[in-house]
């Protein structure tokens, strides 16, 4: 099977430090390689909350990108996310694929600071 590279942001402003420890333990159950980022504590953006502690990770995959997704997805759940919580502001855990193979996902993260500052980090 083919590997391909993948680039996947984490996020999380509740219980931050246990929900992204979580969330790292699940995503690298999923990249071969898997290496993280720094992590970083930024300000929330367009909503009222906590600060947000983020991290990336890089690995590989052999999923396809559309069932890798589902799967990141089904960490969020995991994790309590709900779309409730998030129209409260509670946000235990965003996880976004940012990147897989050469495709760039996600456009409008790319440009936030926090996010280039952890991608020249890695």
């Amino acid at each position: 099977m083919k590997r391909t590279k993948a680039i996947v942001a984490l996020g999380s402003n509740t219980r931050q430090e246990e929900n992204i420890g979580k969330a790292k333990l699940m995503v690298a159950s999923l990249l071969e390689d898997c290496r993280f980022t720094q992590e970083l504590w930024t300000q929330p953006i367009g909503i009222d909350s906590d600060r947000f502690l983020n991290a990336l990770a890089t690995g590989y995959t052999t999923l396809a990108q559309e069932e890798l997704q589902v799967r990141l997805k089904q960490i969020e759940r995991k994790l309590g996310n709900t779309k409730e919580q998030r129209q409260e502001g509670v946000v235990c855990i965003d996880i976004d694929l940012l990147q897989y193979g050469t495709a760039m996902l996600k456009k409008e993260d790319w440009k936030r600071p926090y996010i280039q500052e952890l991608v020249h980090s890695a």
